[in-house]
């Protein structure tokens, strides 16, 4: 018996969130971009990482949103991270 499509991502994004444990393309603390959003780490769960977003659309540089991203970890599978340390 397979696991339906309702489990497909809860488990994609904890194999994701291994292969950031292992790999470490990112780790709280770091800046980074990946897909559309750039924000500063601060918590990395094992289904989703959230992010502090800076540089929104209205802003100009390097000036933070206040806006609090989650993205699934199963993005690092599909998604070209940046990393700006």
């Amino acid at each position: 018996m397979s696991a339906g499509p309702g489990f497909q991502n809860p488990i994609t994004s904890f194999f994701g969130w291994i292969y950031i444990l292992v790999r470490r393309p990112f780790s709280v603390g770091d800046r980074i971009r990946i897909g559309d959003v750039k924000g500063d780490v601060i918590e990395l769960g094992y289904l989703d990482t959230t992010l502090w977003e800076f540089g929104a659309e209205y802003l100009s540089g390097d000036h933070p949103s206040g806006r609090i991203v989650r993205f699934s970890n199963s993005k690092v599978f599909n998604e070209y991270i940046h990393n700006y340390f």
